[in-house]
């Protein structure tokens, strides 16, 4: 009986594990393919845009593309791909996108029109959400862009037209001017939520925050203190990571050079001796 619970437990694993091998299938085509290939199928487009090195790409691809849920709503609503922003067709939607962090996630209707933008490692139930709100034609950022563009000024759409610039990481200073002149209160819980979630130690309105922060404190207790605290954090991590970054890409350049020029100096002292010896 041990015998045969043991051989059963065997099989029951191995059907678990081939049941979680399914992944996000990403074709090796063009855009152009993809959209031929969505306006056939009935789906929209999917690009991951990645980095080299990138952590959280391989993160997302590792533990977020493999999850069954994840690949079986993807692969059923879009045609996806992948594209490095040194390579081939990345490179191009990397600058008309204004793409500045990795891994960002592009979402195109078939007929290759951006409906959607975001960056960042996710979670995959955050990342199936993402999905699904790809599908809705009034939440992504195309949708917001053409609302802003009408004139829609109100307090709500623009806390949330922030919020997708955010998740973007597109420039939203504009937009964060324009809300508080809206909501022409500064201590009002939408403004307290945009400066816990959208402003940083340099903007005036997280400055604002810090010289009233027993206000703000009488208003919404302990957590002020610890937004500040994060957000300084935050910021500092910020600019070491973009340094980090700077660095990888630059190092391999300076290496470059130093050689040539080590290289050129080798050369003059050769022809120097050279002409000596003459």
């Amino acid at each position: 009986m041990k015998k045969f619970t043991a051989i059963f437990a065997i099989f029951a694993m191995a059907g678990i594990a081939i049941a979680q091998n399914r992944s996000i299938k990403f074709e090796n085509k063009t855009f152009e393919e993809l959209k031929k290939q969505a306006q056939k199928e009935g789906k929209m487009i999917f690009f991951d845009v990645a980095t080299d090195p990138c952590g959280p790409c391989r993160v997302m691809e590792t533990k977020v593309f493999t999850k069954d849920s994840v690949a079986d709503f993807f692969n059923a609503h879009f045609a996806s791909a992948k594209l490095n922003d040194e390579e081939g067709e990345g490179v191009k939607f990397v600058e008309e996108n204004n793409i500045r962090a990795f891994p960002t996630y592009l979402f195109f209707s078939a007929d290759g029109q951006l409906m959607d933008i975001v960056t960042g490692a996710r979670s995959a139930e955050d990342f199936l959400n993402i999905g699904k709100n790809a599908l809705d034609p009034e939440k992504g950022l195309n949708f917001l862009d053409k609302e802003y563009e009408r004139g829609n000024r109100s307090p709500k759409f623009l806390k949330e037209y922030l919020k997708k610039l955010a998740d973007a990481y597109l420039p939203y200073q504009n937009i964060l001017e324009e809300f508080f002149k809206a909501e022409n209160d500064p201590y009002s819980e939408n403004s307290w939520e945009v400066i816990r979630n959208y402003t940083d130690p340099d903007s005036k309105y997280f400055k604002f925050l810090v010289e009233n922060r027993e206000k703000y404190k009488s208003l919404y207790g302990k957590e002020v203190d610890s937004t500040i605290k994060l957000t300084t954090l935050r910021a500092a991590e910020k600019r070491i990571q973009i340094s980090n970054f700077l660095l990888e890409r630059i190092m391999p350049v300076m290496v470059a050079f130093i050689a040539i020029l080590v290289g050129i100096f080798i050369g003059i002292r050769k022809l120097i001796r050279f002409a000596k010896k003459r």
